[in-house]
């Protein structure tokens, strides 16, 4: 019995072929593709046609001249402000009541001539962020915002972010940290004979990159001064109305 399984035991062996192994040389190799790195949409830079920087868009009888740190590049490229399109600016102004309708950076100038609604920086060279600017440059900026308010003369000026007015010298009334949102009372900028100089309101930033409010919190900062705005223009219109009815009896009393 014995016998038998070892002769069955041999005749298995003996018909069972041996496992085939590949041979490394016959092993194709697919090389190894290296992910390409996405590359990082960078801001436009200024064009060679575009001005170095963004004109103000300044007009006579001016509500608000709202003042921003410096023009981003983008701005700069197209020569208008907030024309970043994650800077929620020019919707803020509407929301607020600012402006009768929503407006686009390319009405910035006719928002200073037509609507009272002004805008200005406090360092006019264009930069990627508000941290590329030197305290040299915004002591000086600010020494031009004070000259720009004395000859234009707008009822507010309206600063857009507490980094800003956080930034005046306190040589030049800044109080530094701790600003609050709103009027800041008893402050006037650019005052001199005959005239007391603009009120000051400080609102938030309107910038994408600005995450510390949200959407709704930052229109409940910039209403007061829609409000004011609203209440303004209907007093003008009032004014106006009175004036016309003055003139028309001096003419019919000549």
């Amino acid at each position: 019995m014995a016998r038998t399984l070892r002769s069955s035991s041999r005749t298995l062996s003996a018909s069972t072929p041996p496992p085939t192994t590949k041979s490394p040389s016959n092993r194709i190799t697919k090389p190894t593709r290296t992910p390409k790195a996405k590359k990082a949409k960078a801001a436009p830079e200024p064009s060679p046609t575009s001005p170095a920087g963004v004109p103000d868009s300044l007009a006579p009888n001016m509500y608000i001249l709202l003042l921003g740190s410096n023009p981003g590049l983008q701005s700069s490229a197209v020569g208008h402000c907030y024309a970043n399109p994650s800077n929620r600016f020019w919707s803020t102004l509407y929301t607020a009541g600012l402006t009768p309708r929503k407006l686009t950076c390319y009405d910035d100038q006719m928002a200073a001539r037509e609507f009272g609604i002004g805008n200005t920086n406090v360092v006019a060279r264009p930069t990627r962020g508000a941290a590329e600017v030197a305290k040299e440059e915004i002591r000086l900026g600010w020494l031009e915002v004070d000259k720009k308010v004395a000859e234009w003369k707008p009822e507010v000026l309206g600063v857009v972010g507490k980094g800003i007015w956080e930034s005046r010298p306190k040589g030049m009334g800044g109080v530094g940290k701790g600003v609050k949102y709103g009027w800041q009372e008893g402050v006037r900028i650019g005052a001199e004979d005959g005239w007391e100089g603009a009120r000051v309101f400080v609102t938030s930033s309107t910038s994408g990159l600005a995450a510390g409010l949200t959407v709704e919190e930052k229109a409940e900062v910039w209403r007061p001064l829609g409000e004011w705005t609203a209440k303004r223009r209907k007093e003008r219109e009032q004014e106006a109305e009175v004036g016309e009815r003055k003139r028309a009896l001096d003419d019919e009393a000549a």
